[in-house]
């Protein structure tokens, strides 16, 4: 027994000399794999339903706050800018559709603001009629779960809620 234990003993020793020479590369490694899983967990750092989630994806963007209008637990209006354009920025967060008296607010906003572009973010969406609004009269409407893909898209060009409108007004 007291042979085993020494052998065991032995082989651990021998184990731990040849394996030092590799422990800061394992350190360094394990340091690497974690800052990976931080950067990756980075694209949604904010919970749903807070006005910084959605700054945080204008701000990847190269938008910058210009002027905070008013933040609050159900909503934030913010004047941004980007490349010398201003864009009136209004974040609901109300529990049931957006109608088209909130669009047309936004829309009065942005005339007022003197603002190139309106955007209207909503948890839980818009009614058909606030929709059709919204086209008539230039605002964009987002929905939350949708801001990071339409920001995309408008850095590439015309964002999808836009596409619609442009395609309903070449029919006219």
């Amino acid at each position: 027994m007291e042979k085993a234990l020494k052998l065991a003993g032995d082989t651990l020793l021998e184990f731990i000399r040849f394996a030092s020479p590799y422990w800061p590369v394992l350190a360094a490694l394990f340091f690497v794999y974690l800052i990976a899983i931080l950067l990756r967990r980075r694209k949604v750092t904010f919970s749903p339903g807070s006005n910084s989630a959605v700054l945080d994806y204008f701000f990847r963007q190269g938008y910058e706050v210009e002027k905070v209008l008013f933040q609050g637990r159900m909503g934030a209006e913010y004047i941004l800018s980007r490349l010398g354009a201003k864009t009136y920025l209004h974040i609901k967060w109300w529990r049931k559709p957006i109608d088209e008296r909130s669009v047309q607010a936004v829309s009065e906003a942005k005339s007022r603001m003197n603002c190139e572009f309106a955007i209207l973010v909503s948890k839980e969406g818009f009614t058909r009629r606030a929709r059709r609004w919204a086209i008539d009269i230039g605002v964009w409407l987002w929905r939350f779960n949708r801001v990071e893909s339409e920001l995309e898209r408008l850095a590439d060009g015309i964002p999808e809620g836009m596409k619609a409108a442009a395609a309903t007004k070449t029919r006219s």
